[in-house]
């Protein structure tokens, strides 16, 4: 029974039109679901198909008008997968953060720039060439991203900021996965990525088995309401709201990682 279910949800992952994409972005996006699928399980799935309270819902899908998907982030498998099926599964184009070298490799950059990424510029590299690139002022990907959402797109974003081969431990979340969320005011959808022969292998493979369960949606209207408090009371000295906001997107930005830390089976150690 669980084969033809696994099955069904493969030939509905293949099939399902996802807008917000080109044709060629629906081409790869099929390609790469086609030539993994039998690696990959989706849990936790009806998280995408359950109404939310409150939220008002496009006809015929049960998402919000836009989200944020927040995913832990292992291998380099998981710029492709994680995208691939998260789209194909909600059924709209989601812009990833993606570090910004991709950017510039050779058939990898142009396929990325399909799903309409937000480029980060926040680590440096030793490639005389690209360093080039990365010396041009670039926007801020946060502000990029907020205005994204403002345009109805959904984000996505791995928190910890890079890939982390730890098998027991999720990285510190970044601060901006905070700063994001009450910017916008959104849901977030946390997403755990696990890999089964993990601990057998005492390693994270390139690429293998991969579990994606998508956790119920957060949201964070008293964090917002404190943002916007912070943000237009005068009476506070500038450096102590800057302090009070600090404080704030990071505890927006741990519960985000241990939602994430229940869905992929790593520790979140961090306040």
């Amino acid at each position: 029974m669980r084969i033809f279910k696994r099955i069904a949800l493969y030939i509905r992952l293949l099939t399902r039109k996802v807008s917000g994409l080109s044709w060629l972005g629906r081409f790869c996006n099929r390609v790469v679901i086609f030539c993994t699928g039998p690696l990959v399980k989706i849990e936790g799935q009806d998280a995408l198909t359950r109404p939310i309270a409150g939220t008002r819902l496009p006809p015929g899908n049960a998402l919000p008008a836009r989200a944020l998907f927040a995913a832990n982030h292992s291998s380099a498998a998981d710029g492709f997968l994680i995208p691939c099926y998260l789209m194909a599964w909600s059924g709209r184009g989601i812009s990833f953060f993606i570090h910004w070298m991709y950017k510039y490799i050779p058939l990898v950059g142009p396929v990325m720039s399909l799903i309409d990424p937000v480029w980060v510029y926040n680590r440096d590299t030793k490639v005389k060439w690209l360093a080039a690139y990365k010396k041009i002022k670039h926007e801020n990907p946060v502000e990029e991203a907020v205005r994204k959402m403002e345009r109805g797109k959904s984000i996505g974003i791995f928190p910890e900021g890079t890939r982390n081969k730890n098998l027991n431990q999720l990285l510190r979340g970044r601060l901006g996965t905070g700063e994001l969320v009450l910017a916008t005011g959104v849901q977030v959808i946390p997403v755990g990525i696990d890999f089964p022969a993990r601990h057998s292998k005492k390693k994270i493979p390139h690429l293998g088995r991969t579990i994606i369960r998508i956790g119920k949606p957060l949201s964070f209207e008293a964090e917002a309401r404190e943002r916007e408090r912070l943000l237009s009371d005068a009476s506070i000295p500038e450096r102590e709201r800057r302090i009070k906001l600090i404080e704030l997107f990071g505890r927006v930005t741990s519960r985000v990682m241990q939602a994430i830390s229940a869905l992929c089976g790593k520790h979140y150690d961090y306040a």
